[in-house]
């Protein structure tokens, strides 16, 4: 008795879920209907200049500016997160100069 509700369960939640995508016709190249907030347009203007995607993904000249950008921002980052550091090493050897002790 118990497996027969379970089964009568799971065929009743897969009916349910199937007739689902019957309300909506599919888009050309997806199998669900995608809402225009969260597609990504062909072109887009940054101040990185024009970024190209074809179908979502960004293309080849695309993908090499948005790499070189995170590799350029992400030196800056080292460059700025080590000035503390370096300052106060060169604090330390001036005073090793001067023969203060430490």
């Amino acid at each position: 008795m118990k497996k027969l509700r379970v089964l009568v369960c799971a065929l009743s939640s897969m009916i349910a879920l199937q007739s689902t995508g019957f309300c909506q016709e599919p888009t050309k190249g997806y199998n669900m209907y995608v809402p225009d907030a969260y597609r990504i347009p062909d072109e887009l203007n940054t101040r990185l200049g024009t970024l190209k995607f074809d179908d979502g993904r960004p293309e080849k000249e695309t993908a090499e500016k948005l790499y070189d950008y995170l590799l350029f921002s992400r030196a800056t980052n080292v460059f700025l997160d080590n000035i503390p550091a370096v300052s106060t090493m060169g604090l330390f050897e001036e005073h090793k100069r001067f023969g203060v002790p430490n």
